[in-house]
């Protein structure tokens, strides 16, 4: 074609994006929630004092990378994971569950192991996601800073299986 002054191609400076899976390193913790004032509001509102904590832990590793919980249908699991290191991306799940099962997905950069039940604390961010009957795959719409990841499941009568918890990593 014809030269224009003032006009050339250079070779790229910034590289591509690079993307990667990076699942989660452990299930650190797991309990029940008896919910006293309904979740919705709670999520909704931040109402004070609206569920009891019973630390028992109620998710059991099946099999590498896959947890199962028995929903009795008036409990709440809380399931924390945590990650290797400070991470940014879409988090990210796959779980085995009955038609209508809610799960709240929410993330943190630090906790306390034993601490506040729900990651839900200095900042009021979650993604609720509405389970169809059997396998659902869920990512979260936007990216988010995080070392601990926790789904809160609840509306669920019997076993639920969670697997491949993660991150969607960009660099």
């Amino acid at each position: 074609g014809a030269h224009r002054a003032g006009v050339e191609l250079r070779p790229r400076s910034i590289p591509l994006l690079r993307e990667e899976w990076r699942p989660v390193k452990r299930l650190a913790e797991s309990l029940w929630l008896e919910w006293l004032r309904p979740a919705e509001e709670y999520f909704e509102l931040g109402t004070p004092e609206s569920f009891r904590a019973d630390r028992t832990a109620c998710a059991q590793e099946t099999a590498p990378g896959v947890w199962e919980v028995d929903m009795n249908g008036s409990r709440a699991a809380a399931i924390t994971f945590e990650f290797a290191e400070q991470i940014v991306g879409w988090p990210a799940f796959t779980i085995e569950a009955p038609d209508g099962t809610v799960v709240e997905l929410m993330t943190q950069e630090a906790h306390a192991v034993g601490g506040a039940a729900l990651l839900n604390t200095h900042f009021h961010a979650w993604s609720r996601f509405t389970c169809r009957a059997g396998v659902n795959r869920f990512e979260a719409f936007d990216f988010e800073s995080l070392r601990w990841l926790q789904l809160h499941i609840r509306n669920a009568t019997g076993r639920i299986r969670i697997r491949e918890v993660g991150v969607r990593r960009r660099q």
